[in-house]
């Protein structure tokens, strides 16, 4: 699938998700719940497939990608804190703005490769792209949410936590998918693969993200 093709489903696929987020969240725990169980049952079967179509001694790799899919479940620890419900959109909407911009900066202005034989399409360019988005993400979180004079301080934490959550995610999970000699966990959503292409990112931000907020919010 080019850019071209890609790129608009990327979009369409993400605004899809922004939606059952929102429903998610905002219905209460248990269909955030859901929808969590959801991609982690949907993500451990993408794995066992592509693992019956590899060779089998690959199957070590399968703890470990299981052990990252579970992480997700950190969403649920934010979203008992204190204005949880908010956290977790905004976690998530951190992440996502990080991901979908570091793709389209990095797949068109992306020359600088930070990492090229684990992940050749992660750039400097695109890095610097996700992080400017998380920027403009955090301008939209809502200053209650942090002690009085430290705003712009927390803010700026809160950048660069989601950012490098984010790349690192990707990072892990571009690695195991590397070690499985594959592209995308599948194509289960349009222009983003599998459930893992989508949600890699989510794995260490929510942990990230979870303990950054209990420690300074």
């Amino acid at each position: 699938m080019d850019y071209n093709t890609k790129g608009p489903l990327r979009i369409i696929s993400a605004l899809v998700g922004g939606f059952i987020l929102l429903a998610a969240i905002f219905f209460g725990r248990y269909a955030l719940l859901g929808a969590i169980s959801f991609v982690f049952i949907a993500a451990v079967y993408e794995y066992t497939s592509l693992l019956r179509e590899k060779n089998r001694l690959k199957l070590a790799l399968l703890g470990p990608g299981i052990f990252y899919i579970g992480l997700l479940f950190m969403i649920n620890a934010i979203f008992e804190l204190p204005l949880g419900n908010v956290l977790v959109l905004f976690t998530f909407l951190g992440t996502w703005a990080f991901d979908t911009a570091a793709y389209y900066i990095g797949t068109k202005w992306g020359h600088h490769k930070i990492i090229p034989k684990i992940s050749p399409n992660k750039s400097l360019e695109g890095f610097i792209g996700g992080l400017l988005a998380v920027t403009i993400i955090a301008i939209l979180l809502p200053d209650f949410l942090f002690k009085v004079g430290t705003e712009s301080f927390l803010k700026a934490g809160w950048i660069l936590t989601i950012s490098f959550g984010a790349f690192l995610g990707d990072i892990i999970e571009s690695s195991t998918k590397r070690k499985l000699e594959v592209k995308d966990s599948s194509k289960l959503i349009p222009g983003h693969g599998g459930f893992l292409d989508r949600f890699d990112s989510l794995m260490i931000t929510a942990t990230a993200a979870y303990l950054f907020y209990r420690w300074f919010l």
